[in-house]
């Protein structure tokens, strides 16, 4: 492990931030985060054309040096496109899009070594688009992603039932009925404790692009009838390319936190919705051991709340100069977020403290 690299966020209630990556590796972008069921922090990231991978036994406050995972001509980078990464037993699952192709690879020994990469999509190239999202639980592991085989953008999606080391053949989870869905918004995907999945994307209907979601319970195999989320819509000819996200609070119940206009909302349920902040964008939440964390960008910064939808912290300043966070969920570990800035990818973990704001 490296020594710890801090710097101070005292407006947030933290008191330092370690810097993932050495400081001479210029250019890591779009981290993403999960936790592994002991508890070690695990975080992939893209540079350039390859996909890395470090980890931290201490809750973020050092990190293994990276790890190449994937290398290939062309890395899908950037706008929320990157590597995703998950892990249940003791198995951990990087997939990333490397020249149009959806690529996984796993490892059974805390990502010292890793198998072999599987191509996910069984059309050549069709994931192009480069925005996709995985979720795992037991010996399953699920992605979806943007499909461009139809020549139209469709939410297609494959589950490995053994841990990642094969892959069924790919489904069509929605088909917009006015054409393609949201071009460019990446999907989300998670397991409630039941085994439900649940998918959410950005779709295109009536020219309006609303959050969607739909849930399947024989993993992945058929999807419920789509239904909107919130109470209103967005008007918008173009891709505001944020697609939102999901979490499960301390009951068990799916949330979800999304951006429509420049308003960031909170919903469990398709017929009611909560505003988080009036200004924001890409926002994202994890679960604590006391409760929910919610973080968005505001301009150049990172915000912060906390709590429950009906009783939430006021905002808070996270850090500055900061975009694209991604936080764990756990009820044994307080949230980890990361995040990247023009220099480098930062960790912390959210103290307690911020439930209580």
């Amino acid at each position: 492990m490296r020594p710890i690299i801090a710097f101070l966020l005292v407006a947030a209630g933290l008191s330092r931030a370690a810097q993932i990556v050495p400081l001479d590796f210029h250019g890591a972008r779009q981290p993403q985060v999960a936790l592994s069921p002991s508890g070690a922090v695990l975080v992939t990231f893209g540079r350039s054309n390859a996909v890395y991978f470090t980890r931290s036994t201490n809750q973020a406050e050092t990190f293994s040096l990276p790890l190449e995972v994937f290398t290939g001509s062309h890395l899908s980078l950037g706008m929320r496109r990157g590597p995703r990464i998950a892990s249940a037993q003791n198995k951990i699952a990087i997939t990333a899009v490397i020249d149009g192709d959806l690529l996984s690879r796993v490892s059974t020994d805390d990502g010292k070594t890793w198998s072999a990469a599987i191509r996910l999509n069984d059309m050549a190239q069709c994931a192009r688009e480069g925005l996709h999202t995985m979720t795992a639980q037991g010996e399953n592991f699920f992605t979806a992603w943007l499909d461009l085989r139809n020549n139209q953008t469709e939410l297609w999606g494959a589950v490995s039932t053994n841990g990642g080391q094969t892959w069924q053949p790919n489904r069509r989870i929605y088909q917009s009925p006015d054409g393609p869905i949201c071009e460019c918004c990446q999907p989300n995907a998670i397991f409630t404790p039941t085994g439900k999945l649940v998918v959410m994307w950005r779709n295109w209907i009536a020219k309006s692009r609303d959050l969607y979601w739909a849930s399947s319970g024989d993993d992945g195999k058929t999807f419920s009838t789509p239904v909107k989320l919130g109470t209103g819509t967005w008007p918008l000819p173009g891709c505001p390319m944020d697609g939102g996200a999901l979490v499960l609070d301390q009951t068990g119940e799916l949330l979800a936190i999304w951006r429509r206009k420049e308003t960031i909302f909170l919903a469990h349920d398709s017929s009611s919705e909560k505003i988080l902040a009036a200004h924001g964008s890409q926002p994202v939440a994890g679960l604590g051991p006391k409760g929910l964390y919610f973080i968005w960008q505001q301009n150049a910064d990172l915000m912060t709340a906390s709590g429950q939808p009906a009783d939430l912290s006021k905002p808070s300043l996270l850090t500055r100069h900061a975009k694209y966070p991604a936080i764990t969920s756990s009820s044994q570990y307080n949230p980890i977020a990361v995040w990247e800035t023009d220099l480098s990818i930062w960790a912390a973990q959210l103290p307690s403290e911020l439930i209580n704001k």
